[in-house]
């Protein structure tokens, strides 16, 4: 197996590169940390391609197709990110800030929504670090350069940490007014997060690995999109750093103020709980007794049905009524058992940052999801209390996930061998006893 000339020209290129050294550990044979994951990438999916190519040559499938095109795509992620960890961008510095952000993460899996953000700010050009083009995996992309009826795949990977949270308002220049996600158009627009929205439905469009994007307008940008995305890298810089064990992610200035930021309003949260110290969980009952008020004020809010909300979800979801309950498999926490990732959504709608472990703020939180859900699918509060449980756009392709960690929800499944979403949402209605108020 053999390299190619372009693949050796590249990795040489970063090998030599006069940033690399300076700022990464450097192995005994002389490579530095980029270099040496740089390439263990590129053999791997070399290897892989070499066979599937193989197979591919004797008997064409669109199957394999695509996986070739994946593989592509894996080692442009790839190069790119080692381009960006060697080559930087702007002035001196930028290229110090730039370095600052990165450092110690020499792969993009532990590069945060936030890191990309900022780069951002400091005039690294995402398009080409996070798209390809859609008919040349190993091609380069420029935000300055994109036109009308460009077509691109988002190159994110597995990352966690930025599918579904960077968008593609975030990588797009504000220029492009109108794009199709996978023959969605969205309009961009700045509230209640910067980015692009369903015309039809006015709903906000994330972007996953995989997905198309296309350009379909380019015209003036927002004067207010700058100041948008500002507030949208604040909010998610400091949950980041609230992540982080409420500790600064570089020693770039801008994060250790905000890292005071985040450590007053921690001590603010922790003084409000107070409130709620000595609370045992015993019963519903007691429950009932000591966060009531704060039950009916939300529920007459929003409309919820008072039953529904604490037998056919808090009980199901947290039968001893524990604020302080941790699922051991999943981030998910408290009464309603909601996952970070959905916790931070919902005070984003709020606008203002709710505290996982206040109970009141559980109750608040719950209330205002569930509220959300009905209102996305037009549905029924039985039907939310599903959705609130499969999350609001679970759809065929989350189905085998979702039952991996849900067996009692599985039990219940007509055919579980074969599973749909609409097998998976029936049963979790039998499981939540709300299938009176289905219609799915």
């Amino acid at each position: 197996m053999t390299i190619s000339e372009k693949e050796k020209q590249e990795i040489e290129g970063i090998q030599k590169s006069p940033e690399s050294t300076n700022t990464h550990m450097v192995f005994a044979d002389g490579k530095s940390e980029i270099t040496n994951s740089l390439e263990k990438t590129t053999d791997s999916v070399r290897a892989e391609l070499e066979t599937l190519r193989g197979l591919q040559a004797m008997n064409p499938t669109q199957e394999r197709e695509k996986q070739i095109f994946d593989l592509e795509r894996k080692r442009k992620r790839s190069m790119s990110f080692a381009f960006l960890q060697t080559r930087w961008i702007g002035s001196p510095e930028q290229k110090i800030e730039q370095k600052m952000i990165l450092e110690g993460k020499d792969t993009l899996e532990k590069v945060k929504a936030s890191d990309i953000l900022l780069l951002k700010k400091k005039w690294v050009d995402l398009a080409n670090l996070l798209l390809v083009p859609k008919n040349d995996p190993t091609g380069s992309v420029s935000r300055d350069s994109m036109k009308e009826m460009d077509s691109f795949i988002v190159n994110f990977g597995e990352s966690k940490n930025i599918n579904m949270v960077i968008g593609a308002g975030d990588i797009l220049p504000p220029t492009v007014n109108h794009i199709n996600i996978n023959g969605i158009e969205g309009e961009r627009k700045n509230t209640p997060r910067p980015g692009y929205y369903n015309i039809k439905t006015g709903r906000y469009l994330p972007i996953y690995n995989g997905d198309a994007i296309e350009i379909l307008k380019i015209g003036e940008a927002d004067q207010k999109s700058g100041e948008a995305e500002e507030k949208w890298l604040y909010e998610r810089r400091y949950e980041d750093i609230i992540d982080n064990n409420w500790k600064a992610l570089s020693e770039l200035p801008e994060d250790k103020k905000l890292e005071e930021e985040v450590r007053k309003e921690i001590e603010e949260m922790k003084k409000r709980r107070e409130k709620y110290k000595n609370y045992n969980p015993e019963s519903k009952s007691h429950f009932l007794e000591t966060f009531g008020e704060v039950v009916d004020r939300e529920t007459s809010k929003y409309g919820i049905p008072k039953d529904l909300l604490v037998n056919n979800l808090f009980e199901k979801e947290n039968s001893s009524f524990d604020p302080f309950l941790k699922n051991p498999e999943s981030s998910a926490y408290g009464f309603g058992q909601i996952i970070k990732s959905t916790w931070k959504s919902i005070s984003h709608r709020i606008g203002r940052r709710l505290d996982r472990q206040n109970p009141e703020d559980q109750i608040i939180a719950t209330c205002e999801y569930l509220n959300y859900i009905k209102n996305f699918r037009n549905c029924s509060w039985g039907e939310a209390i599903v959705y609130y449980h499969t999350w609001e756009n679970f759809s065929n392709q989350h189905v085998r996930a979702a039952m991996e960690i849900n067996t009692s929800i599985v039990d219940r499944m007509q055919d579980p061998k074969n599973p749909t979403a609409h097998d998976y949402v029936m049963a979790a209605a039998k499981y939540y006893e709300v299938t009176q108020y289905i219609s799915v």
